[in-house]
């Protein structure tokens, strides 16, 4: 289900909560359950001086070339094979996806043709935790992060919303001319527990 309001150019907000099949209604905030397994919402504010854009809550980001974000929530380099990609900036994410989106701030700031752009994300990632293990000298940590969105059974439950991230990202885009635009990125993501995939345990 979905409630969503919107004045172009202006306002933006929306709830959404979605149930995959064979997942529980549940209200338990000690395990982080409000109802439905996912809930997303945001507030957009537009166009309020040199405020172009500032978002609360759910959101992806498209810088550029998405060289260092992309696609919403793309991080690390992508190789160029097609079409040169539109800038679109900070925008609310308003699908049923589990994944791939910020959850926290995000600013646009626009003084003459140089806009700021900024974000700060903190989320709970679904992963499979694993203790330390000192015959092979590894931590405590995560060999990857499950992005299925899925909490049917117990043991996907026990994996849901267990690996804390912060994510800090800016960008500065210069504007010339209509073929002329310089752009800088900046990303910065913080887990709390090393993510080592088994392959590189087993050498």
């Amino acid at each position: 289900s979905r409630f969503q309001y919107r004045k172009k150019g202006d306002l933006s907000f929306a709830i959404t909560a979605e149930k995959d099949p064979g997942e529980k209604l549940l209200w338990d905030p000690s395990n982080k359950h409000f109802g439905a397994d996912f809930l997303s919402m945001h507030i957009l504010i537009e166009n309020k001086g040199m405020l172009k854009r500032l978002v609360v809550g759910d959101f992806r980001a498209h810088w550029d070339q998405g060289l260092v974000l992309g696609s919403g929530l793309s991080l690390g380099k992508q190789v160029i094979t097609g079409p040169r990609k539109v800038h679109r900036g900070l925008l609310p994410h308003t699908s049923a996806m589990e994944n791939r989106f910020f959850r926290g701030v995000g600013m646009e700031i626009q003084i003459g043709n140089t806009t700021i752009s900024s974000l700060y994300s903190r989320r709970l990632l679904d992963v499979q935790l694993l203790s330390e293990d000192s015959v092979l000298g590894l931590p405590r940590r995560v060999p990857s992060i499950i992005k299925s969105g899925l909490h049917r059974t117990s043991t996907e439950i026990d994996r849901r919303q267990q690996l804390p991230e912060q994510v800090l990202g800016l960008h500065v885009r210069q504007t010339f001319n209509r073929r002329l635009t310089f752009a800088i990125s900046g990303v910065y993501r913080d887990w709390k527990l090393p993510l080592i995939p088994k392959r590189s345990e087993e050498r």
